[in-house]
């Protein structure tokens, strides 16, 4: 089994120097999303913040390390924890980012301990993360996550005469201290999963689970990095794989064959047609081929974990016969050829997740290439 079919699709992740652990961008991806920030920064050098400083670093012969914090089944998990690194942990004004994250409304921004409307009872986002905060010693002791009053019930458990747990006896000594008692709720979230991946970043990444009084390693303990650990983690890090290497990994990370199945077997039914074998020859690009007028046409999908496909006709091979066979075409048509002829497309153009329009699509140009006289 390849490397990337161990790994859970969703990540986030942090840029620094290698030398330091500053970090100056948080963001959220999947395949090698990681890797493109230091390609694109040398290719644009752009005044976005993010790609200077990337720059900065490598000018000053270091290299900026790509670290993986947690990886997570669902891009709703990882969007949830990029928004709460980027608000509460990091503090915007310490980054480089420059798009809030998603929810940012429903984060606690950092240092910022006062009263938040949004944070309060929601129905919309009835999950949320929280902590306990020892006002004696001003530190987090406990990070837990629930909905209604969940938060509550830890010192009612002590106000009942539990004190058994180290929890339970870091609230008992603030109590007889004279000290208030206020849950701090840090985000509010729209499904448990959300919130439980947030929990689990925060118990092991954030605050590391050694400072605090959490009885339990929360979800997805396995796929989140520990406290201060950047060394290269089974099951959370990104191999740097060549491009050939990583698309050819992809077809089967992201079923590729399963999504091109699906929309073979709705045009194959509406348009009356049959196709030749899935192609799969090029480790880059998995096609459906039909053969027509000397040209091929194709529903072909690049591998990403986005799943989706775009409609072309292409030329049999680079012989300048076969790519004028696609111009000209393309030129009695509504096709559109690009690349001298080596390839054609219906505009607007695009890849598509959604099946149904795959099929409009390909009914489109197929009625084009079929108007078409052939010399």
């Amino acid at each position: 089994m390849n490397k990337l079919l161990l790994l859970k699709p969703f990540y986030v992740y942090a840029l620094h120097d290698e030398n330091d652990h500053n970090f100056f961008y948080i963001g959220k991806g999947q395949d090698a999303r990681i890797f493109q920030h230091a390609k694109d920064a040398r290719r644009r050098k752009s005044e976005k913040e993010k790609d200077k400083k990337i720059l900065e670093i490598e000018q000053r012969g270091h290299k900026v390390k790509q670290t993986v914090i947690g990886r997570f089944d669902s891009a709703d998990e990882a969007f949830a924890v990029e928004s709460t690194l980027i608000h509460w942990v990091y503090g915007m004004d310490n980054l480089t980012n420059i798009a809030s994250g998603h929810g940012a409304s429903y984060i606690r921004s950092k240092n910022n301990y006062g009263y938040i409307p949004t944070l309060q009872e929601n129905i919309l986002r009835p999950y949320y993360v929280y902590s306990l905060i020892n006002e004696i010693k001003r530190s987090t002791f406990y990070i837990g996550q629930g909905k209604g009053d969940r938060a509550a019930q830890h010192l009612k458990e002590v106000e009942r005469g539990a004190i058994k747990t180290r929890k339970q006896k870091e609230i008992s000594e603030m109590i007889n201290a004279g000290k208030n008692y206020t849950p701090l709720v840090i985000g509010r979230f729209s499904t448990k999963k959300e919130a439980l991946a947030v929990e689990s970043v925060l118990i092991h990444w954030a605050y590391g689970i050694d400072r605090l009084k959490n009885d339990t390693s929360g979800h997805h303990v396995k796929t989140i990095r520990p406290k201060n650990h950047y060394e290269e983690l089974q099951g959370i890090d990104e191999p740097e794989l060549n491009y050939c290497e990583r698309t050819k990994a992809n077809r089967e990370r992201n079923d590729i064959i399963g999504f091109l199945n699906e929309i073979k077997t709705l045009i194959e039914s509406k348009c009356n047609i049959k196709f030749d074998d899935i192609h799969t020859h090029n480790d880059r690009h998995t096609y459906l081929v039909k053969f027509i007028k000397g040209v091929r046409l194709t529903v072909v999908s690049h591998h990403t974990a986005r799943r989706a496909a775009a409609v072309t006709i292409e030329s049999l091979d680079t012989k300048e016969e076969n790519k004028a066979r696609v111009r000209y075409i393309c030129n009695n048509s509504k096709l559109e050829w690009k690349d001298n002829g080596r390839y054609g497309r219906i505009m607007p153009a695009g890849s598509f997740t959604d099946p149904e329009i795959v099929l409009q699509k390909f009914k489109e140009t197929l009625y084009e290439i079929k108007k078409v006289k052939i010399w």
